[in-house]
């Protein structure tokens, strides 16, 4: 069961939220195998830099959150530039057109 529960800034809103419950059945007839995905590599003894899967370069964005307004606050948009550790590269993120990249392991 998935319960979802909308609430915004407009008075009627803030006072009756709504909520909808649904279920979500998925039917494989292929019945897949999972594997748990090995584990990403991190830096090693005195290595420098960042580990697979993190951000070494492109944009970042970020904001302040608001508790008092539930709104993000000051938002700010900066360049991210990090060295990879050990045998990965800074590589293109698939479809960020450069606006995020990753360390991913050299192929």
């Amino acid at each position: 069961l998935i319960q979802y529960t909308m609430t915004d800034q407009r008075y009627h809103m803030g006072y009756h939220p709504f909520s909808c419950e649904f279920y979500i059945e998925v039917v494989d007839v292929e019945k897949p195998e999972f594997t748990k995905p090995k584990p990403l590599r991190a830096c090693q003894g005195k290595e420098v830099g960042v580990g697979e899967g993190e951000q070494c370069g492109g944009k970042m964005i970020t904001a302040t959150f608001n508790k008092k307004t539930k709104t993000n606050d000051y938002p700010s948009v900066s360049d991210v530039s990090n060295d990879c550790c050990g045998p990965m590269s800074c590589s293109d993120f698939p479809g960020s057109n450069g606006m995020f990249k990753w360390c991913a392991p050299q192929v």
